[in-house]
């Protein structure tokens, strides 16, 4: 009798023990995690013009023109346009100043195209027109594009030729870069000051 009542309760130990095992797996819980991270609003500023300075049209029929290239060993002029004395050689490309968080990668596009990289000149063109007289036109294309360090201080010090893929901000959220171009200019254009904007978009990539 005594074994028979150890047995028997023994067996409802066992039985309750598996049951307790059961009801624990049959739920489970842990904490979830979420973050966000506000960064830096990104922002652009274009700190000098692009430049063709002063020159004189080919004095002769045909198209040459003006190079204010991101690099400065092919700039300036060909196919019979001459620079105007001292007092016109004043071409340059555009510099540009950006800030936003530090170390984020952006890109640059203009006129609603990213340039490709390597292209000289690229696809993207624009119209400049006389100031004085609307009828009278000259074309810009756009040529590379170089990224500089330490903003606006560091125009000239290159770290990638034509078109970097993407840019990036320095460690203190500061970037630069300069746009160059080749403006085409015909025999027989009108003097005249010419000029054109265009929209340039800097954006996080």
């Amino acid at each position: 009798m005594t074994t028979a009542k150890n047995i028997a309760t023994l067996a409802v130990i066992v039985l309750f023990g598996f049951g307790g095992q059961l009801r624990a797996q049959n739920t489970a819980s842990t904490n979830g995690y979420s973050k966000g991270n506000i960064v830096v609003p990104i922002t652009l500023r274009m700190v000098a013009p692009m430049n063709f300075g002063s020159f004189i049209p080919p004095s002769t029929p045909g198209t040459g023109n003006v190079n204010v290239s991101h690099d400065p060993s092919v700039r300036g002029v060909s196919g019979g346009v001459t620079v105007a004395g001292t007092q016109g050689a004043t071409e340059a490309p555009s510099d540009w100043v950006v800030t936003g968080q530090p170390n984020f990668l952006y890109a640059i596009s203009y006129g609603g195209l990213t340039p490709p990289g390597g292209a000289f000149p690229s696809s993207f063109t624009m119209t400049l027109t006389s100031t004085t007289d609307n009828t009278q036109h000259m074309t810009l294309a756009f040529a590379g594009i170089d990224v500089t360090t330490g903003g606006a201080t560091g125009f000239g010090n290159h770290v990638s030729s034509q078109n970097p893929v993407p840019a990036q901000l320095n460690a203190t959220g500061n970037g630069a870069y300069s746009q160059g171009g080749v403006l085409f200019v015909p025999h027989g254009q009108a003097p005249g000051l010419y000029s054109g904007t265009w929209t340039e978009t800097v954006t996080y990539n």
